[in-house]
């Protein structure tokens, strides 16, 4: 029979790990979420990624969740470090492309591992407009296959997972793959996060950021997202440019351009690239061209060089949307931001689901490339 003296004994320590849980939670500060689809070619460089974040993390204010995918079909890995403690845990899936599996990855980081400021990181090779996070294998033990995870499906389920935290609490997302600056992919994200960190061209791999980032995280803690994005610019080596946006003004970009969009479409007639302007990314037939370069020529082509509503809306982007831009290559001419020029009508009908299109003018811009009624090629001019 235990006596109420070991009650009290016992009611106490329970009362102690409780607050001594409590304050742990209470104090760490960052909570980092990676999304890591290595079933793929870029395999060779999880181990690299996950090392250089467990040595970052040098105390209990920071934590690492990673979902990483392998080219093995035996299911997802979680790998979890928190300062004191590393974990790996094997999931039934194998399908990282699917809705379930990144909600329950992004529900289980503020559920076990709470913080004050959480980031979401993808990583992986970027596809064709709506494709991010090549997986190979789908199904456990399945055959190897070409999947990919939809960039509208993604944002909208890191959109709904934003709104279950405390306001800005998730301070950065950063789409960690080639091609991801296109406006129609940020669109995807708006009002998510403090800001999106991504590029409009093709990215390296493994990356260098990971030690340095962390450990000043651990350090410094009380970093701003904005903050955050440019300490990764300046440790990584492995890219040639990365855009930072602000997460609710790429929300506002329709409204922006549409004064813009407006004039240069009431001049009539399809839109043509002129022998200038070469595409900074593509995947297959598929073609993304510098934002800012591209509405300059058409309008230098239709509006007059000089044109107000051309040079309003490039100081909107500059001061308001493009919060930092940097380029590890001097002399190349993109300026942060691309956007899809369909090559044909039928390109366009494959797209035209996605948020930016549905919901704003932006599908006018993509309708602008097309001979009226004839879905043929993209014009050049001379």
């Amino acid at each position: 029979m235990i006596s109420r003296l070991s009650m009290l004994g016992v009611t106490t320590l329970l009362g102690f790990m409780a607050t001594a849980s409590w304050a742990d939670e209470r104090e760490r500060e960052w909570t980092f979420i990676y999304v890591m689809s290595y079933d793929n070619n870029l395999e060779g460089c999880a181990d690299i990624i996950n090392e250089g974040l467990k040595r970052g993390v040098v105390n209990g204010l920071v934590a690492v969740s990673v979902l990483e995918d392998r080219t093995d079909s035996k299911g997802l890995k979680r790998i979890v470090t928190d300062g004191k403690n590393s974990s790996e845990t094997r999931l039934k899936s194998e399908d990282i492309t699917d809705m379930k599996v990144l909600r329950e990855h992004l529900d289980h980081a503020t559920r076990h591992l709470p913080a004050k400021r959480y980031a979401l990181i993808f990583l992986n090779h970027g596809g064709k407009l709506d494709s991010m996070c090549a997986d190979e294998h789908l199904a456990v033990g399945g055959p190897r296959v070409n999947g990919w995870m939809s960039a509208k499906a993604c944002g909208n389920t890191v959109r709904t997972w934003a709104k279950t935290l405390k306001k800005d609490q998730l301070k950065m997302v950063f789409l960690q793959q080639c091609g991801r600056g296109s406006v129609e992919n940020l669109y995807n994200f708006r009002d998510a996060s403090e800001v999106v960190l991504a590029s409009q061209l093709v990215v390296g791999a493994p990356n260098t950021y990971y030690t340095a980032v962390m450990r000043k995280a651990c350090v410094s803690p009380n970093m701003s997202g904005e903050k955050l994005a440019k300490l990764i610019m300046t440790e990584d080596r492995h890219y040639t440019n990365y855009v930072m946006v602000d997460g609710k003004a790429i929300g506002k970009f329709p409204g922006r351009v549409k004064p813009l969009l407006d004039a240069l479409v009431k001049k009539g007639g399809p839109f043509k690239l002129t022998r200038e302007n070469r595409p900074c990314f593509d995947v297959g037939s598929e073609r993304n061209y510098d934002l800012l370069n591209t509405l300059e020529a058409l309008s230098v082509q239709r509006l007059g060089k000089g044109n107000r509503l051309f040079t309003s809306f490039k100081r909107w982007v500059s001061k308001y949307l493009v919060l930092s831009f940097s380029k590890r290559r001097k002399g190349l001419p993109w300026t942060g931001l691309s956007a899809f020029v369909p090559r044909d009508a039928r390109q366009y009908r494959k797209y035209s689901g996605l948020p930016i299109y549905q919901e704003s003018c932006w599908s006018t811009w993509a309708k602008a490339w097309l001979e009226a009624g004839k879905g043929t090629s993209v014009g050049t001019g001379k």
